[in-house]
C-alpha cells in the first residue's frame, strides 16, 4: 500500500511540476478521452502516449484520460459508442442479416458506400 501511495505522490508531482501550458495539457486530457472511448480496452494507453507524444502535448493528461474506460465503466461506454457507430454509419435503419457468413458481411460492406452517399 506504501508503494501505491508512494506512485500516486510522484505521478501528482510530475503533473504539478509539468512546464506545459493548460492548453496542451488539455489536449492531452482530451486526446486520451477520445483514445479511451474509442479505441479497444487493453490498447488504450499504447496508442494514446505515442499520440500525445506525436502531438506535443501531455502524455500524463494523456494517460489520465483513458482511464474513463475502467472495469466499470466499460459496460456502460462500450455499448452507448457502437450504437453511436451504428446510427453514423448506418443510418439508424440498416437491415443487418440474420446470419453472418462472409457473403452476408460482403453485401452488407457495399451497402455502407451505398449509404454514405446517400447521406452526403
Amino acid at each position: 500500500m506504501r508503494k501505491l501511495r508512494a506512485y500516486f505522490r510522484l505521478l501528482k508531482g510530475k503533473m504539478l511540476r509539468d512546464r506545459m501550458s493548460p492548453n496542451r495539457v488539455a489536449a492531452g486530457w482530451a486526446i486520451g478521452m477520445f483514445i479511451g472511448c474509442s479505441v479497444p480496452f487493453g490498447f488504450q494507453l499504447v496508442v494514446s502516449v505515442p499520440a500525445a507524444v506525436l502531438t506535443k502535448t501531455s502524455k500524463i493528461g494523456a494517460t489520465l484520460g483513458t482511464f474513463v474506460t475502467n472495469p466499470v465503466t466499460i459496460f456502460f461506454i462500450y455499448p452507448a459508442q457502437t450504437w453511436a457507430v451504428y446510427r453514423v454509419l448506418f443510418g439508424g435503419s440498416p437491415e443487418l442479416p440474420s446470419e453472418w457468413t462472409w457473403e452476408a458481411v460482403k453485401a452488407l460492406a457495399g451497402r455502407t458506400e451505398e449509404i454514405g452517399r446517400a447521406h452526403v
